[in-house]
């Protein structure tokens, strides 16, 4: 990393922006974490987290001379909610932004991130092939197109190391479709187009919170009359109910 430094410096008079890209995915998603062996661990771990860490420890000074400069982590949509090993590298380095965003900040560093979705890339599109059951059913969960080429993260990665971005940092942009929401499905049917009563699954709760709603109103009532008109200073000091500002 120290020779890639002195070599950017050289070639390009100074370093403004790290991008911290690589990673292993394929390599470790074909166990569950609950049978990933310590050496594998060490190995995500290494490659995933540690390695932008290490970056942005040797780069830093080099963008501090300069007066600041701006480092991206490519996390996963995976990580949100992490399901996999991958995710849980991914939601550490989204840990590792936010904490690095915390301390380079005075010295002109921002710090970011961007999640990819499932990108057309080599690597994804060997793991998680078009016509696969996993990519059907996150199809019909997204709001836009799932998949795009790796180009499409292009603009937010522009955005978040240019001076458009300069306020900007400790941030994730999901790149994705849409598709960390996962809850987008088809709109459900009225109860009039199911032939059903026209109440919800929820209206016991609806209900619930009315009832809440009517009580509280009934205590702010009560304290109001009984103790002026701060119910909660009047609640909990009587004695000072009606002399506080």
């Amino acid at each position: 990393v120290e020779a890639m430094a002195a070599s950017a410096t050289v070639a390009f008079g100074g370093i403004d922006i790290l991008v911290n890209n690589a990673a292993l995915m394929v390599e470790i998603v074909d166990k569950p974490l609950i049978q990933t062996d310590k050496a594998r661990f060490d190995k995500g771990i290494a490659v995933n987290l540690w390695g932008a860490i290490n970056c942005a420890q040797v780069i830093a000074p080099f963008m501090a001379q300069r007066g600041g400069g701006s480092i991206i982590n490519q996390v996963s949509a995976g990580a949100f909610p992490a399901q996999s090993f991958y995710g849980v590298t991914k939601i550490a380095l989204l840990g590792a932004t936010t904490t690095l965003a915390t301390e380079l900040g005075k010295q002109g560093i921002r710090v970011n991130a961007i999640g990819p979705g499932m990108t057309k890339s080599d690597a994804g599109l060997s793991l998680t092939p078009d016509d696969s059951p996993l990519v059907q059913m996150a199809a019909a969960r997204t709001p836009i197109q799932l998949r795009d080429t790796p180009d499409a993260l292009c603009g937010a990665l522009l955005l978040l190391v240019s001076d458009a971005g300069r306020w900007m940092t400790g941030q994730v942009l999901n790149v994705d479709g849409g598709w960390v929401m996962r809850n987008c499905r088809a709109a459900p049917k009225r109860p009039s187009e199911r032939g059903g009563p026209a109440i919800s699954g929820t209206a016991p709760f609806h209900w619930f919170r009315l009832v809440v709603s009517i009580l509280v109103l009934h205590e702010v009532g009560l304290g109001r009359r009984a103790f002026g008109a701060d119910p909660v200073v009047g609640h909990i000091f009587p004695q000072r109910a009606g002399r506080d500002p």
